[in-house]
């Protein structure tokens, strides 16, 4: 053994070291300084430092990737997890499959997204085995299914799911078989689960319903916006429409956006699902709008700006997907603005003054001093 790198093995690592330093220590293959790299607190250094003691070997290296995917609180070392980024060292994807069933292990629906950027056929075997452990986190487990949701490997996996004991995790099942159109047994399953009393269940079954049978499935997701009777359910089938090509998908939608909704998340999942519309379901989707501003105005922006609000935005949304028509629908806005309260009437105000190029003041509102949307 050369001398030098026999003495260097007897000297303890640094406390701290810097790119620099990591990249020398790469270079002398000295694993122990190259570790001290993992343990920084710098993100960008952690996966610096994790890149390069992935290109040395021995069991020094093994030891430090495997000891310090988490830190002492718990926490994913989130850049040793990136600087693994298509590991596939089965002892390493298995350390990290370790990780995310530890107890104390902070975020692990993070940790699992992070996880998922190793080796695909090796992480995927891991996740099939977390999704099956009764013992795993709920949401772990839960996320798992997702990730492999699209994998048509796992798709008797997925439908053995749904006899789960867990209704969160039937529904996360019956979610993946979404993925899987040419499955009649997946089919069978969503088809028999759209009118399940549980609402994990029932929402997942229309969102993966609505895979199945695109041009079909608008109706019922449309009657379950209106009128499902809990708001899980009527998120779930509002977010299956996003990207809705079809103006008949469009009429629940205008119904929705014309009647108070308390729900601040569905209502931002509506603008989401009205900005996303392609095709024949474009203009109406921007006609609607264009149509509900006055009625949001007066309806959910009465004691402060709209940027302390949530769930209100339709003004900005409108004027992302149809700037060009933004003029003629603020002016009519504003016109009817009889009923507004002050920082409504500032809000539709302000954004006529920018579309339109005028410069015009509005009065103040309580407790304001300056303008703010």
């Amino acid at each position: 053994m050369n001398l030098f790198l026999f003495l260097l093995g007897c000297f303890d690592p640094p406390a701290e070291v810097d790119k620099n330093a990591v990249t020398v220590a790469h270079a002398r293959k000295d694993a122990k300084t190259v570790c001290v790299g993992l343990k920084m607190p710098d993100v960008e250094l952690q996966e610096f430092s994790t890149k390069a003691i992935r290109e040395l070997s021995g069991e020094e290296v093994e030891r430090c990737i495997c000891s310090n995917l988490m830190d002492e609180q718990g926490n994913l070392r989130e850049g040793v997890a990136k600087g693994l980024k298509g590991e596939d060292k089965k002892q390493r994807v298995q350390c990290f499959a370790d990780v995310l069933l530890k107890p104390n292990l902070k975020e692990p629906v993070a940790a699992a997204a992070l996880f998922a950027d190793l080796n695909p056929a090796m992480v995927n075997t891991a996740l099939n085995k977390i999704a099956h452990n009764n013992g795993a986190k709920l949401e772990l487990r839960v996320k798992a299914l997702s990730l492999l949701a699209s994998d048509a490997e796992y798709i008797d996996s997925s439908i053995k799911l749904t006899s789960d004991s867990n209704p969160k995790i039937q529904a996360a099942a019956i979610k993946a078989l979404g993925y899987h159109s040419t499955s009649k047994e997946a089919r069978r399953i969503i088809f028999s689960n759209r009118k399940s009393s549980n609402p994990h269940i029932r929402a997942a079954a229309l969102f993966a319903f609505k895979k199945h049978m695109p041009n079909k499935a608008d109706d019922e997701l449309c009657e379950a916006i209106l009128n499902d009777s809990d708001d899980l359910v009527r998120l779930s089938a509002l977010k299956a429409l996003e990207g809705f090509k079809r103006r008949d998908a469009a009429r629940c939608m205008r119904q929705l956006a014309m009647r108070e909704e308390p729900n601040v998340a569905i209502r931002e999942q509506l603008l989401e699902t009205l900005k996303s519309a392609q095709g024949d379901g474009e203009k109406a989707a921007n006609s609607i709008l264009c149509d509900a501003i006055p009625f949001w105005l007066k309806t959910y922006v009465k004691d402060d700006i709209v940027a302390n609000l949530k769930g209100v935005e339709i003004v900005r949304a409108q004027n992302q997907v149809d700037f060009e028509n933004s003029l003629k629908c603020f002016e009519k806005a504003f016109r009817a603005s009889s009923g507004y309260s002050c920082y409504a009437k500032m809000h539709i105000g302000l954004w006529y003054n920018q579309v339109s190029g005028q410069n015009k003041k509005y009065p103040l509102c309580p407790g304001m001093d300056e303008y703010g949307e």
